[in-house]
């Protein structure tokens, strides 16, 4: 019976997953992962969708740092097709938030379409954050690879001993990224670290109005950023003798790593830069709720976005998060899915998997 409801329904969900793709390899052996066979239970269970296939995007990385390198994005059709790949990897955001569970490796080219239209608000807030954090948490460890280097390199001239000329080059390299042509390794080091998870959320999900914003889901833009040039994201309600433009980028973690860039460059963050450096030379555990102060001049409203961001760190309880991690592997296996859906096609269970011990 072709043509049965039963019939359409199922094809209706089958067609759900293939919406979660990627394309490129993550090794020079181009390695491919792929979720499937997916199996619909019940009356479904005989007729097998067809295999959901993932093979990560590799883009090279527009900022020179080794620890990030090639990164493989993947591309989601559908937000119930991202709840369901979370609940595949076991990311569950309560048991991260408790340090209980790491963090996939699993890197969200752009929002879904459609997550705007979510109807259940909290269950999208939810998602939005679970998306941007193993973006914020890869970032940083990429910077911190180089913040490592650089303390190598410090001890190397602390104890007199001339640097090699890889090294030579690559300080020269970060001190021009960095825009430190100026400054000793001591000032460099306030620059090369990384950004607590927990104010990156928060302001990712101000500045992204949780991820539903024009500039998030045409422009990949999480946190707003201004430009002067003639590349970018014209606001619609610009006042008329306004010239800038909302920076656009080709997925969701560059716009991460131009904001974190922000942050440890541009002078108007000096005293976050200052403050950070502070707390860890004390040994203190950076205190977001404290750091985001510095950030006033991040906005126009100054005071009243402290507070904003002040009040989202609270009712989130997002101070937890800065204790995530990372876990150690990627998709880089087949696995396979047992979903259940609801009548509008929304996921209502997929039973956990032991991927790598995630």
């Amino acid at each position: 019976m072709p043509n049965s409801p039963r019939r359409a329904a199922f094809e209706r969900l089958a067609l759900l997953f293939l919406g979660l793709c990627v394309v490129g390899g993550l090794t020079a052996g181009a390695l491919k992962t792929r979720l499937g066979p997916v199996f619909l239970p019940g009356r479904f269970a005989a007729a097998p969708a067809p295999p959901v296939s993932l093979e990560p995007v590799a883009r090279p990385h527009p900022r020179p740092l080794a620890g990030l390198g090639q990164l493989s994005t993947i591309a989601v059709g559908t937000a119930s097709t991202l709840k369901a790949a979370f609940a595949l990897l076991g990311y569950a955001w309560e048991e991260v938030r408790e340090g209980e569970a790491p963090v996939p490796r699993f890197y969200l080219a752009a929002l879904p379409p459609g997550f705007a239209g979510m109807r259940d608000v909290e269950a999208r807030k939810r998602l939005f954050l679970e998306a941007v954090l193993p973006l914020v948490l890869r970032v940083n460890e990429a910077i911190l690879v180089e913040r490592r280097r650089l303390l190598a390199v410090r001890e190397t001239l602390r104890r007199g001993l001339p640097l090699g000329r890889a090294d030579r080059a690559w300080l020269d390299e970060l001190i021009a990224l960095y825009d430190a042509e100026e400054m000793g390794i001591d000032e460099l080091l306030k620059r090369v670290d990384a950004i607590p998870p927990s104010l990156a959320l928060a302001q990712a999900s101000k500045e992204s109005g949780w991820g539903i914003s024009r500039f998030a889901r045409e422009g990949n833009a999480l946190f707003g950023q201004r430009t002067w040039g003639p590349q970018g994201m014209i606001p619609l309600r610009r006042e008329p003798d306004k010239h800038h433009r909302v920076r656009a980028f080709d997925t969701l973690i560059e716009s991460v790593l131009a904001y974190a860039h922000n942050l440890n460059t541009n002078p108007a963050y000096a005293e976050f830069r200052a403050l950070r450096a502070r707390m860890q030379r004390i040994g203190e555990p950076l205190d977001p709720t404290r750091l985001v102060g510095t950030l006033a001049r991040y906005s126009e409203q100054r005071a009243e976005y402290v507070r904003s961001l002040s009040a989202i760190l609270r009712a989130n309880r997002l101070a937890a998060i800065d204790r995530a991690a990372l876990g150690r592997h990627g998709l880089l296996e087949p696995v396979a899915v047992a979903a259940s859906f609801d009548d509008d096609g929304e996921v209502l269970a997929v039973p956990r998997h032991p991927f790598f011990g995630m």
